[in-house]
């Protein structure tokens, strides 16, 4: 059996099928758009997330529910993600080898969203900034 050696400051986690249902529940159904940063939303196989583009140039968007929500933007702004500001909302950025994510609170609105892939940073944002400005979008 192969196991990794871990970097400074890496770690690993694992988890219940049950645990990870549990998770979902933090999760809005909220609608989200055909398209984000020039990309399609295709299908997913958990209604409650969004997923555009594919292959390589694929992102995730979740939306959660503001007790969990809130949290998360508070807590990668503590862990050192760079404060964003969009024209409906805050948020932060983050990146680490291989992924990127982006977090948003729109205006008026209670939920917290999650954009995380492997695609650039600034297609996050451009996507985040889509998102924060459509109030009828995301509740």
């Amino acid at each position: 059996m192969l196991t990794p050696q871990l970097g400074p400051g890496t770690g690993f986690t694992t988890t219940t099928p049950a645990a990870f249902a549990g998770v979902l529940h933090n999760l809005d159904t909220a609608p989200m758009p055909a398209r984000l940063a020039g990309l399609p939303r295709e299908h997913s196989p958990v209604p409650q997330i969004g997923i555009y583009g594919s292959g390589l140039t694929a992102f995730a968007v979740l939306t959660f529910s503001p007790g969990t929500g809130g949290q998360l933007l508070a807590d990668a702004l503590n862990a050192g993600a760079t404060q964003l500001s969009f024209a409906g909302g805050i948020g932060a950025v983050a990146s680490a080898p291989l992924i990127n994510l982006v977090l948003v609170q729109p205006y008026g609105s209670p939920d917290t969203i999650l954009l995380a892939g492997l695609v650039s940073e600034t297609t996050l944002e451009q996507a985040a900034a889509t998102l924060a400005r459509l109030p009828g979008q995301v509740p």
